[in-house]
């Protein structure tokens, strides 16, 4: 298949041809058939403008099925549709955009406090724990080792 002489081969999935010295081509001389016939309509505008196939087939280069827009507005047509999930940790209701997977928590603070094991007891309480026995023994009556009793005290020392 040819375009004006030129063979057309595909890039992405997009129709494309070497034509080196055309004013839309891109690296290595390569020029998009669909930003070719866009700039015989719009001219100079093409440059750093997006053009959009309306009925989304890439192989339909003709003029009506065309349109220019600026990148901004062909990503937001294309970005995919966000939907209300309820995080699991706190219930809350966020927005979420299509994902390989789907987002389960509003924040990451709230991915954290999921992710542990145990639900702790105020900091102070635990603090207490310590002062009164040792961190072994804090940790048998929390279900953790010494180390995690270490860990969220060092890190309330953090904050």
């Amino acid at each position: 298949m040819e375009f004006r002489g030129h063979k057309i081969f595909t890039l992405t999935g997009y129709p494309a041809v070497w034509w080196p010295d055309h004013y839309v081509s891109v690296g290595q001389g390569i020029a998009y058939v669909h930003r070719i016939v866009a700039y015989e309509k719009y001219g100079d505008a093409v440059k750093g403008m997006a053009v959009h196939h309306i009925n989304g087939d890439k192989w339909n280069w003709s003029l009506e099925n065309l349109e220019l827009m600026t990148n901004s507005e062909h990503g937001k047509l294309h970005a995919p549709l966000k939907r209300k999930n309820a995080c699991e940790q706190c219930r809350i209701v966020f927005l979420s955009g299509k994902t390989k997977k789907e987002r389960k928590y509003c924040s990451l603070k709230c991915a954290r406090k999921a992710r542990e094991k145990i639900q702790w007891p105020p900091i102070d309480e635990v603090l207490q724990m310590v002062q009164n026995t040792n961190y072994s023994a804090a940790g048998r009556v929390l279900g953790v080792s010494a180390t995690a009793v270490r860990g969220r005290l060092s890190r309330r020392n953090r904050l």
